[in-house]
């Protein structure tokens, strides 16, 4: 028998938690690192169920951002050139294995950087408006997103509510069409 992913994080949380933490005593930082990961693999561990389908659905809203920055997109040559890059990778069909996913993402991302850049550079100013605030209104939702997929780090001050993950990933598969 193979053990599972969640038994190997668990056995690693044991020995950070129970041994190698209490052997690290009057060393602050060795001790901070040492919690660090262990906060990592929990993470990992009570998020294993929707690392994959979260990673597909943020690839979904990327492109559903590169989609809304094309109709957009009008300048110079510059502009159409990062444009039609764009375009060109929105023709292919969506990848199948989650690595193809996080590669499309990373591409994919890179590209709508490029056309901003070139958009700041010689594109209509009606055009950067409307990116600009496709961006900021796509990247907030998606921030709060991010939050709660990691709320259980602590980072959260509670001055401002962050949904459940389950319920975030209920709100994400519903506002993701691919």
């Amino acid at each position: 028998m193979i053990a599972s992913v969640e038994i190997r994080i668990n056995s690693m949380l044991s020995a950070i938690t129970g041994t190698i933490v209490p052997a690290l005593e009057g060393n602050s930082f060795a001790t901070e690192q040492a919690l660090l990961v262990a906060g990592h693999l929990q993470t990992l561990r009570d998020r294993l169920d929707y690392m994959d389908e979260y990673t597909r659905l943020e690839l979904l809203h990327t492109i559903s951002l590169a989609r809304n920055l094309v109709d957009v997109s009008e300048g110079g040559p510059e502009t159409t050139t990062a444009t039609d890059a764009v375009k060109s990778t929105l023709t292919k069909g969506l990848p199948e294995t989650i690595a193809d996913v996080r590669t499309t993402q990373q591409a994919l991302s890179t590209l709508i950087a490029n056309l901003i850049e070139a958009q700041g550079r010689d594109g209509t100013s009606d055009t950067v408006n409307k990116s600009t605030l496709i961006v900021t209104t796509a990247e907030a939702r998606q921030s709060i997103r991010d939050r709660s997929f990691f709320s259980n780090f602590g980072y959260e001050d509670g001055n401002e509510e962050i949904p459940t993950i389950a319920s975030m990933m209920k709100d994400f598969r519903s506002e993701t069409v691919s």
